[in-house]
């Protein structure tokens, strides 16, 4: 007997995304991060939020995590998850990591993305209300 459960479990709204624009800043790290955390979901406030997953972000000479949050994400935004890449140089190869980030979903005049902050894409709900109006 086959059972069918995916129908009945509600989905978890995520934020659009899309690429890294080519004005991106990436930086050159010392090793990976470790594997992501696991991350216990706070209550959904509602139809009009995003979750957006934790993530480890380099500062210094270590990796430090950025944990989870909903979010209200605004119409003009769009999300780039984090990104590594070795990279072949002289003495062997190097690791460039570009931090998540918020983008404008429409490139200016001189054709370059500008990056935004998480309260000008993705504000935290300030109550259920933020939520449902969006």
């Amino acid at each position: 007997m086959l059972l069918a459960v995916g129908a009945c479990t509600p989905a978890l709204r995520t934020p659009r995304t899309g690429p890294f624009p080519l004005n991106a800043r990436f930086t050159i790290v010392d090793f990976p991060p470790p594997p992501a955390r696991i991350e216990t979901l706070p209550p959904d406030p509602g139809p009009g939020c995003v979750w957006v997953d934790g993530y480890y972000t380099w500062q210094g000479r270590r990796w430090s995590w950025v944990p989870g949050a909903f979010g209200t994400q605004q119409p003009n935004c769009y999300r780039s998850e984090m990104s590594l890449a070795w990279v072949p140089a002289e003495s062997g190869a190097l690791l460039y990591y570009a931090e998540p980030g918020w983008y404008e979903s429409s490139p200016n005049e001189a054709g370059s993305t500008r990056a935004l902050t998480s309260e000008e894409c993705a504000p935290a709900p300030k109550s259920l209300a933020d939520c449902r109006q969006r």
